[in-house]
């Protein structure tokens, strides 16, 4: 970058050859780094000093600058400081420059505190047994469309107890789904559904009936039996469009993995129109297939899968409805519903439990019995797009948000881990939820995108928040999330560094307006079995702008090669005594305290060397800076004392009152 001077033609032509100048990575090819690794092989020790690189790097990359910039570029790459250049050190500095790219061009998989940070609120269930199904059934309004702003939740026991919650979870009233014609036993429910557009509630049972129910009105009465099915349905997805022209289905998969696709019109209720004959109609299975139910279309998929169906569903994006069981013939199926109406087979080798499907960016999320999430093309079952291991169980449902980027994973053992689909990594792993939630049952969970809320319903119900919605007051979720207590400039890298009461050191790229790099959980503690973060309150640079170091309020201090991200060393001053103040002078770093004294550590020696100035302050001391020259040090307290201290001999020169200038 060239200097503007007076007689330059354009500032905004200055900016422009700034903007688009090429980075030493954007010229590096393999070619040229063979060539410059060849040239450090030929110098003495493989070591090249400032003006053996400075005329290798224009003779081998073409890379032309002036002394200046070279003289910074320089020092970014001695990590030593003696002065040389190694090829380890040359190459480690393009590695860096390459990893801010990425996570400067990426902020969003940054973050400055985990998704998952509070303990899940447990409700009683109020039931007898355990919930084997949570929903929600939303309000539709005459647009039909739907939100969570509106409507109630429901959870279904296998003993048929159907609860209804507000949408603060508290308890309404309790109603019951039940056989007529079961006269000696009792019922067995495997699942349930809501058709909120009809204002239909349907169950299954072990008895092999579906039974819809009429809840218009805060009703809930029988209205429709279907009896006598080939098997049991153990698990349904209901699908209606906010076009109501176009069909909605019924989806069930069954105890022999095959599928049944039942199809209607919703206008007027469609087949659940109240009947002024009956007021239930009960009617065999085969007759519903012989179409003596008007309005039904029922559609069959034999033996699709060679085990129990574990989950279906319908997307009306995709224009296919997918089943999925924990077998390796057919351990997933997509089944296109128009055009070729072909079907996608995946094979897994323990089978697939749980999926979902991000209709946004169209990517099909899985988990199973092998404890692996993974990522693929809905119409491509050849291979997954990624894989995500980590789980130690069977993982028994899935949230997907952010179009995709983020995804949610729930395993029995009851651990909840939160991926990075983009990046490909587990952002974090929540081990939390109490054994009273689940010890031996299955769980089952609704996800409310308003609040991002996971409603996790078994014995009991657990409501855990998910990304707490973030206070547009005090940040825009990319800078720190508390106060920020220190803002320095680098002028070696050109960018500014703040760190916060978050326990955030964050580098920002002033140039083009980003964060350039993020360090989560600088300081923190072990407390209560769980690292806990320390308020960051004080923090200044070395000489050489290379280093930051950082006093939290528990008296820590820590170096860091903030470019990097990396901590070099850690060190305490005085337990639970809140740093206020940082000085680098040389190779000593001065911190002062809020135990009225100034405390010294060598910052390179292998042992780390400390050294307790006499005390000489009444007050606790807020600030310093060293005077050169001559080399001072100067300290300044709550009470307006002012101390001047010589740095050689660590003794007191002159104390002033501050309230009283001419007072010593």
């Amino acid at each position: 970058m060239e200097f503007v001077g007076k007689n330059h033609p354009s500032i905004q032509e200055a900016f422009k050859q700034f903007f688009e100048a090429k980075s030493i990575k954007e010229q590096c090819t393999e070619q040229s780094l063979t060539r410059l690794h060849k040239e450090f092989l030929e110098k003495e020790n493989g070591q090249m000093d400032f003006s053996q690189l400075y005329d290798a790097l224009r003779d081998v990359l073409a890379i032309k600058m002036s002394q200046d910039e070279f003289q910074n570029l320089f020092k970014k790459i001695d990590a030593k400081l003696d002065g040389m250049i190694t090829w380890d050190e040359f190459i480690s500095y393009l590695l860096i420059e390459f990893q801010n790219t990425d996570t400067s061009l990426n902020t969003r998989s940054q973050m400055l505190e985990e998704p998952l940070t509070n303990l899940p609120k447990l409700l009683r269930s109020r039931h007898r047994t355990s919930v084997c199904r949570i929903t929600f059934c939303p309000e539709v309004l005459p647009d039909r469309s739907t939100s969570f702003h509106r409507g109630s939740y429901l959870t279904i026991s296998h003993e048929g107890v159907i609860n209804y919650w507000t949408l603060d979870l508290e308890y309404e009233r309790t109603v019951q789904s039940k056989n007529p014609y079961l006269k000696v036993h009792s019922t067995a429910i495997t699942d349930m559904i809501v058709l909120p557009d009809v204002q239909i509630v349907c169950t299954s049972s072990t008895e092999c009936d579906l039974r819809f129910y009429d809840v218009a009105a805060k009703k809930f009465d029988l209205c429709i039996l279907i009896f006598s099915l080939a098997n049991a349905v153990v698990c349904m997805h209901y699908y209606f469009s906010t076009n109501i022209k176009e069909n909605s289905y019924i989806v069930l998969g069954d105890t022999s993995g095959s599928i049944i696709l039942m199809a209607f019109n919703s206008v007027n209720r469609g087949p659940f129109k109240p009947s002024i004959a009956y007021d239930t109609i009960a009617v065999h299975y085969d007759n519903v297939i012989k179409g003596k139910l008007q309005g039904f279309k029922i559609t069959e998929f034999k033996n699709v899968h060679t085990n129990w169906t574990s989950q279906v569903a319908y997307y009306g994006n995709l224009q296919a409805f997918v089943s999925s069981s924990q077998c390796f013939n057919c351990s997933l199926c997509v089944f296109e519903t128009s055009g070729t109406r072909r079907r996608h087979k995946f094979q897994i080798s323990m089978g697939i439990s749980c999926f979902t499907l991000c209709e946004e960016s169209r990517i099909l999320i899985t988990g199973g019995p092998d404890c692996v999430v993974r990522v693929w093309n809905p119409f491509s079952p050849k291979k997954a797009n990624a894989v995500l291991s980590g789980h130690r169980s069977t993982i028994c449902a899935l949230v997907v948000i952010d179009a995709g980027k983020r995804v949610y994973s729930l395993s029995k053992d009851r651990c909840i881990k939160v991926w990075d689909v983009p990046a490909l990594t587990c952002i974090q792993t929540y081990n939390k939820l109490p054994s009273e939630l689940s010890e031996y049952t299955p769980m089952t969970i609704v996800f409310n995108t308003l609040t991002r809320t996971m409603i996790i319903a078994s014995m009991m119900i657990a409501v855990l928040v998910c990304e707490d919605v973030i206070n547009k007051e005090t940040s825009d979720g990319y800078t720190h999330i508390k106060g920020v207590s220190c803002v320095l400039y680098n002028q070696l890298y050109r960018v500014i560094v703040s760190t916060g009461l978050d326990s955030c050191i964050i580098v920002w790229d002033i140039w083009r307006g980003r964060r350039f790099r993020l360090i989560s959980h600088a300081h923190s503690v072990m407390q209560y079995g769980q690292y806990a973060d320390v308020e960051i309150t004080a923090a200044c640079f070395d000489h050489s702008e290379q280093f930051l170091v950082t006093g939290a309020r528990d008296g820590s201090l820590k170096i860091w090669n903030y470019n990097a991200g990396v901590c070099i060393r850690s060190m305490m001053a005085d337990r639970q005594c809140e740093i206020t103040s940082i000085v680098w002078y040389e190779n000593r770093i001065l911190c002062c305290n809020w135990n009225n004294r100034v405390t010294e550590f060598a910052a390179f020696e292998s042992d780390i060397c400390k050294k307790n100035w006499i005390i000489n302050h009444t007050d606790d001391i807020l600030c310093s800076a060293v005077i050169k020259p001559p080399q001072l040090l100067a300290t300044g307290t709550y009470n307006g004392e002012l101390i001047f201290w010589n740095l050689e001999t660590c003794q007191p020169l002159r104390k002033y009152q501050v309230i009283d200038v001419g007072k010593r």
